[in-house]
């Protein structure tokens, strides 16, 4: 689902496995173990009104500016408005008046939250309160509501990455990107408004859409690209086929730096392995808590909301975009600086 057509960008729905403050892991740890070790629950499935877009260009967000952000958002709405949230984690307190706040002028909001999320639930009773219209998604086979998008008049804006909304999200090494709207952006949330269960839903998308599985493809596809260099930063690093991948890259002579969560699951295994393949690996510091997952090349990169895990591309519902290539200089600044703050794996 292409939503900025001068710049590049596609939308990504998936499912892939957490652990810890962010979802389950379903798949073992890095070091290559036989598929007997894979989770018999990680099987594949088969596959408004708007406003005119009130920014010129995307922006690329911190964490710890996307509160801030989001909040100045919701409120300079004003009737006729429409606000779509879809988030894992809700619980800034300021975000939810927010919202309230937002709906109590007139605004019509659906904000769809994940219900194993403590945070969330009780956001949720807070919301539904009020009045705000809330669904609370139980995704089917242990998945997660993994989702982190608002989407504000019809697609006019759209702020989608891998920041929660949670007390404590503001704090953590993450990013989103806040795009400059498409239709499609708010037919994406719409098509899975309804949808309480299914890890992605498929829906209306433009050809540049990537759904479900594909991101695994959309992330081979830019490791594998010819290039000079790739940065990977990631909470969790538990797939084999990007792990092989960034091994391949090493061998084809192209420079391939990881930052990676140390207190993530399969991380000193994934590190061993990738380091005796010739990547440079660095583990994070303990703060900024590394919570990003994202991968940059010179010519493209991904950020959003889905780990780089393996077995959990049919158990969650995801969403990732592409870079936009003119945000590509500003999200490689970020990324060099958090990559400086890691020490290396040797």
């Amino acid at each position: 689902m292409t939503w900025i057509a001068p710049a590049r960008l596609t939308l990504v729905v998936l499912a892939a496995g957490l652990v810890a403050g962010c979802g389950q892991i379903v798949n073992p740890p890095g070091g290559h173990p036989t598929p007997a070790a894979t989770s018999p629950s990680a099987t594949r499935p088969s596959p408004t009104p708007s406003a005119p877009p009130l920014l010129a260009t995307p922006r690329w967000v911190p964490a710890g500016q996307v509160p801030s952000l989001a909040l100045s958002q919701l409120s300079d709405l004003r009737p006729p408005c429409r606000v779509q949230l879809e988030m894992y984690e809700l619980g800034n307190w300021a975000l939810v008046k927010g919202l309230i706040e937002a709906h109590q002028r007139g605004c019509q909001e659906q904000v769809m939250l994940d219900a194993t999320e403590s945070q969330s639930a009780s956001s949720a009773t807070q919301l539904t309160k009020a009045g705000v219209a809330v669904e609370m998604a139980h995704i089917v086979n242990d998945g997660l509501d993994h989702v982190k998008a608002l989407v504000l008049n019809g697609g006019a804006e759209a702020l989608i990455g891998g920041v929660n909304w949670g007390s404590g999200s503001a704090d953590t090494g993450d990013a989103d990107v806040l795009l400059p709207g498409d239709p499609a952006a708010s037919a994406r949330l719409t098509e899975d408004w309804g949808n309480t269960s299914s890890s992605w839903v498929p829906g209306p998308t433009s050809s540049g859409a990537l759904e479900g599985p594909s991101i695994s493809q959309a992330m081979l596809s830019a490791i594998g690209a010819p290039q000079s260099k790739v940065l990977v930063l990631t909470n969790y690093l538990t797939s084999y086929a990007v792990q092989d991948a960034l091994a391949a890259a090493v061998s084809r002579g192209v420079t391939v730096d990881v930052l990676l969560n140390p207190e993530g699951y399969g991380a000193k295994s994934a590190a061993s392995w990738l380091t005796g393949h010739g990547v440079h690996v660095r583990y994070a510091p303990d703060s900024p808590y590394l919570h990003a997952k994202v991968i940059l090349t010179p010519a493209e990169g991904i950020v959003g909301s889905a780990n780089l895990t393996e077995d959990g591309a049919s158990v969650n519902r995801e969403l990732d975009v592409l870079i936009p290539t003119g945000l590509l200089p500003e999200a490689w600044a970020w990324g060099t600086a958090l990559w400086a703050t890691g020490r290396t794996v040797s």
